[in-house]
């Protein structure tokens, strides 16, 4: 893993390839505000969700760290970056309790996939599609499990 802190540029490369990557005309954080309705019935989830406002945030300040980078976004939100090796983590804090969303630009090339997340019980490759992060269990609904 490579890490690199230019002015107020950030890039967290592994291999040379950019995973993550802020510049004032690409943001790489985005927060907002947004209404949610969650309803459950026996284990079946209702979601409904607006979000009410989405802007990105810019690096306003920047510090090196023994090797680490802390980032101030705005004022809203610290990101850390603390490097071992070939490990690299993360840990937002955030400043401003209003906001209740949260998204995170992750570099990929246009042939790269995006598996996981739960499942979704709709495509293998969730590259491009919109899919919720919220998952529950229906399979026990209305059947008592073994004693």
């Amino acid at each position: 893993m490579e890490l690199t802190l230019n002015g107020m540029e950030f890039a967290l490369k592994s291999g040379g390839n950019t995973i993550l990557e802020y510049r004032k005309d690409k943001p790489m954080v985005y927060v907002g505000y947004g209404e949610e309705s969650v309803d459950m019935y026996r284990g079946n989830f209702k979601i409904e969700d607006y979000v009410v406002e989405r802007r990105p945030l810019r690096v306003t300040g920047a510090a090196e760290e023994h090797g680490n980078v802390i980032l101030d976004l705005d004022g809203e939100i610290t990101m850390k970056v603390c490097m071992d090796g070939d490990l690299a983590e993360i840990f937002f804090e955030q400043k401003n309790p209003a906001i209740n969303r949260f998204w995170l630009r992750v570099n990929a090339g246009a042939d790269e996939k995006c598996y996981g997340c739960g499942e979704q019980m709709s495509y293998f490759n969730l590259r491009g599609r919109h899919f919720p992060l919220w998952t529950s269990e229906p399979a026990w609904e209305g059947i008592r499990p073994p004693t």
